[in-house]
């Protein structure tokens, strides 16, 4: 019923194989998270497009119709997102230009993030796509969630949230 594409960096992410890869997980069931997603964008399509140009200061980086943006309800510390500028339901209909632009932002974060603190960042990504019946409303995002508030501080494993992926 729900695919969730996502990638696991670094020890304290859970990472065992220390090599890049990303996972697909493949769900009879539509998690919480993105649940309670699909409820916030049925009633409200454009409730992330709001958010983004309610923000510019926000706005890290923008390429071909997608920016690179800090939420300001993320609920990491240096929490970015990616997203287009306007309502996607998925990878699946964006363009080639956006899938390169895509692309693009993925890279530049990941950088950022390591140069950060000089050292690799551990962090969670997902990419948050269309639950089924909820194509029409549905505003994809990538998320990066890093586990480092410091150089040599971790984000307190009893304050970091609770996610099913």
């Amino acid at each position: 019923v729900y695919a969730h594409p996502f990638e696991n960096r670094g020890e304290a992410a859970g990472v065992t194989l220390h090599h890049p890869h990303g996972q697909i997980y493949a769900l009879p069931f539509v998690p919480p998270v993105q649940t309670q997603a699909a409820s916030a964008f049925q009633a409200d399509a454009h409730v992330l497009a709001t958010a983004i140009a309610a923000n510019p200061d926000l706005v890290l980086a923008e390429h071909n119709g997608l920016v690179a943006f800090c939420p300001d309800f993320g609920l990491f510390a240096y929490e970015i997102w990616i997203a287009p500028r306007e309502p996607r339901a998925g990878l699946w209909v964006l363009d080639r230009a956006e899938r390169a632009a895509l692309a693009s932002l993925l890279g530049r974060v990941a950088a950022a993030y390591d140069a950060l603190f000089d050292q690799p960042m551990p962090y969670m990504m997902a990419v948050q796509s269309a639950p089924p019946r909820f194509e029409a409303v549905w505003h994809m995002h990538v998320t990066f969630q890093p586990f480092l508030r410091a150089a040599e501080r971790l984000v307190h494993p009893q304050t970091r949230p609770r996610h099913d992926h």
